[in-house]
């Protein structure tokens, strides 16, 4: 439980600013990730749209069939 004695001791060790650091790198890493898989998503629906197989764009795109089958519109 956080009381103003332990949030006083929290924040003179320094460990805030540390975890408010290492809170902001992992989402905008868990950000860049997102975004990498939503423009390899486009891409696979582009070729979806073409008429490329679940294999071929698995392969292409490095992204699991099973995501793919979930992702993409139904056959």
């Amino acid at each position: 439980m956080w009381n103003a004695r332990t949030r006083k001791m929290f924040e003179e060790l320094g460990w805030a600013e540390q975890w408010r650091k290492k809170a902001r790198l992992e989402g905008r890493k868990e950000g860049e990730l997102e975004g990498k898989l939503e423009g390899k998503l486009e891409d696979a629906r582009a070729m979806f749209a073409e008429g490329d197989s679940i294999e071929k764009i698995s392969r292409v795109t490095g992204i699991s069939k099973r995501t793919l089958k979930t992702k993409l519109p139904a056959q």
